[in-house]
């Protein structure tokens, strides 16, 4: 970042950082509006028996994950905090709609 404020200037690092935000805003939302609307439920059983459940809906505006009634935390290794959880949302959203950067491709230039 040094080296680029030094060849740039804030103001047109603060201007490309902006302008990243707005693209990564146009293309999820013309990614959002391509997907199938509703509410998707899914329910997978673990090994141990326990529940886990999911519910995403989507509408032309909104992209909602769900995941109230899983059961609580316990001893075993698939605990996830909060912001674990909402990181993988994020992805999931990622990959659905913007297909640079979908599971089934090449996705190095989308993390760069």
């Amino acid at each position: 970042m040094r080296e680029l404020v030094t060849s740039y200037g804030i103001d047109a690092c603060h201007a490309a950082i902006a302008d990243l935000f707005v693209e990564g805003e146009r293309r999820g939302r013309t990614g959002l509006a391509s997907l199938p609307q509703g509410t998707f439920r899914i329910e997978e059983e673990q090994d141990d028996g326990a529940l886990w459940r999911a519910a995403i809906t989507i509408s032309p505006e909104r992209f909602s994950v769900d995941l109230r009634g899983n059961p609580a935390q316990r001893k075993a290794p698939y605990n996830v905090s909060r912001d674990g959880a909402v990181i993988a949302c994020q992805m999931i959203f990622k990959a659905l709609t913007d297909r640079r950067c979908s599971p089934m491709r090449d996705r190095s230039a989308c993390w760069r």
